[in-house]
């Protein structure tokens, strides 16, 4: 069963320190992976090389850019259960359209008969940085051979419930770059480029289309997977850090984070240890594995949460002593603290402390007379009960 800590606490609480000295202090010992959101920050730090280093990418096209070429190296055709899976929570259909298009083209080399030139498309501004400008001169035996492969596009449509025979042929054409990269002897550069399209109820749109949240969410998917399944036979403990999980994502998608890491998790068993300041990720409190910690003198330190708790007014008091303006739960927390004193079960002292520390995180001025109000009915209450 997969634990899952959640560290909440203020900016220049320690929650990142905590998980950076976690990590520099099990990374040997344990599988260890840490993830984090910031862009001065790579999103995965193990030993595998499925990393991306942010540093300076302070343009947010830079930054969404940066997350798709990174998809392509995460993307692995023998898991497509978790990529489908992904998909799915967040609303796309789990398909998954590709096209191969050739970086390079075989040319006849005017008044040089049979000799022939593979040159790099020009058409295309994105193959500028792909490799040599050209890779030399060939046969007409080679041109014979892979002309019509090299030349053409190809495309592949994978899907969660297809027969998906494209894959066999995705994976026969990936062979046949290998023998054509193996003729031309360059195995080191990729002959050919990918381009991702998803889809959402039967529409169809290309992956650079999608919001940042999307895309962070589907490469985290992917990237999680790929650290288990590279460490799967380790017999280490596994320990996944997340920095701040957040950062773009939808409220809803916030909620359901935990759930998402427990499907894309698996049968692996892991210790996630997440630092964060949403309230919505605490709202998952559904999973007895799960516990809610803040940073005490360098150390975690557990904290009481009501489990029946499904209101964000209430997490934002209980956990981050936020009173939000025109708090509904509010006056039920009140009443509830009077009704406790007047049965006993809790001192004045204790109520006087909760509606004093209530009234030094609201900055509604309604808020403070509700909260006096409430000190003048504690005040009434222990005089009738005094007689």
């Amino acid at each position: 069963m997969n634990e899952y800590n959640i560290i909440i606490g203020e900016n220049g609480s320690g929650k990142t320190r905590y998980l950076i000295n976690h990590y520099n202090e099990f990374q040997k010992s344990e599988d260890v992976d840490f993830i984090s959101n910031s862009l001065t920050m790579p999103l995965g730090r193990y030993k595998n090389p499925f990393r991306l280093n942010g540093k300076g990418n302070y343009i947010s096209n830079f930054y969404h850019s940066s997350f798709t070429g990174y998809f392509s190296t995460l993307f692995d055709i023998s898991d497509l259960d978790s990529l489908f899976y992904t998909l799915e929570f967040m609303g796309f259909d789990p398909i998954l359209h590709i096209e191969r298009k050739p970086i390079y083209k075989l040319i006849k080399i005017k008044n040089l008969e049979e000799r022939y030139f593979l040159e790099k498309q020009k058409e295309d501004i994105r193959f500028v940085h792909f490799g040599p400008s050209s890779l030399g001169y060939y046969s007409k035996e080679f041109y014979d051979r892979y002309y019509q492969y090299i030349n053409s596009n190809k495309k592949f449509k994978l899907g969660k419930n297809t027969l998906n025979l494209d894959i066999e042929t995705l994976k026969l054409h990936i062979e046949d770059e290998k023998k054509f990269k193996k003729d031309i002897k360059d195995i080191r550069r990729g002959l050919f480029y990918e381009e991702y399209h998803l889809s959402k109820k039967g529409v169809i749109f290309n992956l650079n289309e999608v919001s940042s949240g999307e895309i962070y969410l589907l490469c985290l998917g992917l990237h999680i997977r790929n650290f288990l399944n590279s460490n799967f036979n380790s017999g280490r403990k596994k320990t996944i850090l997340i920095d701040e999980p957040e950062n773009s994502l939808h409220p809803k998608w916030q909620k359901g984070y935990i759930s998402f890491l427990r499907g894309i998790t698996k049968y692996d068993k892991v210790q996630y240890i997440i630092a964060t300041h949403s309230p919505f990720l605490t709202m998952s409190n559904y999973d007895t594995h799960m516990r809610v910690s803040e940073i005490c003198d360098g150390t975690l330190r557990g904290i009481e949460q009501n489990s029946s708790s499904n209101s964000i007014e209430e997490i934002y008091l209980e956990l981050f002593k936020v009173l939000t303006p025109k708090n509904r739960y509010l006056s039920e927390y009140c009443n509830d603290l009077l009704v406790k004193f007047s049965n006993g079960l809790i001192s004045k002292n204790h109520v006087s402390n909760v509606i004093d520390s209530m009234i030094e995180v609201t900055f509604d001025d309604d808020q403070k007379d509700f909260l006096d109000g409430v000190y003048e009915l504690l005040l009434k209450v222990e005089r009738s009960i005094n007689g």
